[in-house]
C-alpha cells in the first residue's frame, strides 16, 4: 500500500470520526438544551382572579388566572419568588395558606384597578376555635412578602365562638419553634382598613427573629396601634426592639 493510500485512508477514517462526534453532538446540545428548559424560572408570575379564574389554568396570562391564592403558592414552590396579580377583589378563603420554604412574593392590583384583599375569620383546623384567615410559614427558611398597590382589610371581632391564640390570627402566621429564621414584609401605597373591634396582627411570632416591617406610601387607622406584631403593646418604640428595622415610629 502506497504512501498516498495511507494517507486517504487516514482522512477517510477521520472524517468518520468527526460525522460521528457531530451527530452525537447534535444530540447531547439537545438533551442539554432540554434540560435547561426544564428548570423553572427563579420567577413565577401568577394572575389571580376571585371571582371569574379557575385553579385548573396555569395562571401566566390575565386570560387564564387561577382562582385561590393557595392554587398560586404552589404553582411558585420553595426557594422562588411569586409575582402575584390580583385582577379583583380577593377574600382570603382559607385560614391557613401555607408558604413552601424561601419564598418571597409581591402582591399587587392589576389592570388599573386597585384591589382589596379582606381577611376574614374562619374555624381553625382543631374544629374548636376560629382564627383569622392568613398565610403561614411553619418552615425554616426565610419569608419576605410585598404588598403594593392593594388595599389590605382586617375582619371585625365575631360576636360568638372562642378565638385561636394570637399566633393563628394574623396576616403573616409562623410558626413558634421551627418558623423562618428571618421575616420581612413591606406594605406599600395601599389603605389598611380595619374597624375599631378589629381583630388580628400584620405578623405572629415575630420576636423570635429578626424582622423587617415597612410601611410606605400608604394610610391605617389608629387602632392598627399594637396590631402590628405579635407580642408588642400600643406605643412601644421600635428602637427598643433589637430583632426590628422598620420606618414605624411607633409600634
Amino acid at each position: 500500500m502506497s504512501l498516498t493510500e495511507d494517507i486517504t485512508g487516514l482522512v477517510a477514517r477521520a472524517t468518520d470520526l468527526i460525522d460521528k462526534f457531530d451527530a452525537k453532538k447534535t444530540g447531547i446540545d439537545a438533551a442539554v438544551a432540554a434540560a435547561v428548559a426544564a428548570v423553572p424560572g427563579m420567577l413565577r408570575v401568577v394572575y389571580i382572579d376571585q371571582a371569574a379564574g379557575a385553579d385548573a389554568n396555569d395562571g401566566l396570562t390575565d386570560a387564564a388566572p387561577v382562582k385561590t391564592l393557595a392554587k398560586a403558592v404552589a404553582l411558585v414552590g420553595p426557594g422562588r419568588a411569586g409575582d402575584f396579580r390580583f385582577l379583583s377583589n380577593y377574600l382570603f378563603d382559607a385560614a391557613r395558606v401555607a408558604l413552601p420554604v424561601n419564598i418571597t412574593l409581591q402582591m399587587r392590583s392589576w389592570g388599573g384597578v386597585r384591589r382589596r384583599l379582606t381577611l376574614q375569620v374562619l374555624p381553625s383546623a382543631d374544629g374548636v376555635t376560629q382564627e383569622v384567615t392568613g398565610f403561614y410559614a411553619a418552615n425554616y427558611g426565610t419569608v419576605q412578602i410585598s404588598v403594593y398597590d392593594l388595599d389590605l382589610a382586617f375582619p371585625a371581632t365575631p360576636v360568638g365562638g372562642t378565638m385561636a391564640v394570637d399566633r393563628y390570627n394574623a396576616f403573616l402566621k409562623t410558626g413558634q419553634s421551627q418558623g423562618p429564621l428571618r421575616i420581612a414584609i413591606e406594605y406599600s401605597t395601599g389603605e389598611i382598613v380595619r374597624p375599631a373591634d378589629g381583630v388580628g396582627l400584620m405578623v405572629s411570632g415575630a420576636e423570635k427573629r429578626p424582622v423587617h416591617l415597612g410601611v410606605q406610601f400608604a394610610t391605617y387607622p389608629a387602632a392598627m396601634a399594637g396590631k402590628w406584631l405579635q407580642g408588642v403593646a400600643s406605643g412601644v418604640s421600635p428602637d427598643t426592639l433589637k430583632w426590628l428595622t422598620t420606618n414605624l415610629t411607633s409600634l
